[in-house]
């Protein structure tokens, strides 16, 4: 009894865990498209149109969706009797690709190159990758060119299919953007607030601002009480004390100032 338990439990196993498996993998689902696509084009969700797909381009990368397979590609298909093409999201399938970024080699990231629905190896500053080469296209070494197309640049690209993996993502590559703050003013910035992480520039140049307004501020009043004191005691020395006195009262008035800048400075590169 014990054997006959044990053997429905692993049967169950295997059922549940392997379709639990294949739908997160294998499974395409339909999309309707005004325009003609063809299997291994890399598509787009169509913002115009809900339930709409279209050839996907790099000048709208956050929107690229999976690529066009055939119909018997996929074991699992989601779609309704109107819908056009089928599009996988993941799973192993055929892609095309161009030679736009270079030659591209077995476990290169991909995405969208300058032709439409086409993929290209990723570079560092693409910030959607549409998957990754499980062959190499390199056509200088005898890869299957089915095509030229243009660059868009007046250059002229090959075309070819390989097998990817594809799992649309963001690039683990992905270069991070370059400071739009000098380098001796971030590290300043990171100093004073005490973390790790890079302050956004917005925080950096307003607390910039705040120091030199409390500077030229303190700074001014500073000047114009020393000068109006030196003539106030050359007029009348008598009065001198009096005036020290003054002025004492206005550096620390200055000091107070530049110290509330200062932590206004803190609390803006801190919160």
């Amino acid at each position: 009894m014990r054997q006959i338990i044990t053997s429905l439990l692993f049967v169950l196993v295997l059922t549940f865990g392997g379709a639990g498996a294949l739908l997160a993998q294998e499974v395409s689902q339909g999309f309707r498209t005004t325009e003609t696509l063809r299997s291994g084009l890399v598509v787009s969700l169509d913002p115009d149109n809900t339930g709409f797909v279209v050839a996907g381009t790099s000048a709208a990368p956050d929107s690229l969706h999976g690529i066009i397979i055939d119909s018997g590609d996929s074991p699992i298909t989601l779609s309704n009797d109107d819908s056009d093409v089928l599009v996988a999201t993941t799973g192993t399938h055929d892609l095309l690709v161009s030679d736009a970024n270079g030659p591209i080699k077995s476990g290169d990231y991909l995405s969208i190159s300058t032709v439409s629905g086409i993929a290209q190896k990723a570079t560092d500053e693409q910030r959607i990758v549409i998957g990754r080469a499980l062959e190499d296209y390199v056509p200088q070494d005898g890869s299957i060119v089915l095509s030229v197309a243009s660059d868009g640049a007046g250059g002229e690209v090959n075309l070819g299919r390989i097998a990817a993996d594809i799992a649309v993502a963001q690039n683990p590559n992905l270069t991070a953007p370059e400071q739009d703050v000098p380098e001796f003013l971030a590290k300043a910035a990171e100093l004073v607030s005490g973390k790790d992480e890079a302050i956004s520039p917005v925080r950096v140049y307003v607390s910039l601002a705040v120091l030199v307004l409390t500077g030229v501020i303190s700074g001014s009043l500073i000047f114009t009480s020393v000068r109006s004191s030196i003539i106030s005691i050359g007029r009348n020395p008598l009065s001198r004390k009096s005036i020290i006195r003054s002025l004492l009262q206005v550096v620390v008035i200055s000091f107070i100032v530049l110290l509330s800048g200062l932590f206004a400075v803190y609390l803006i590169l801190r919160f």
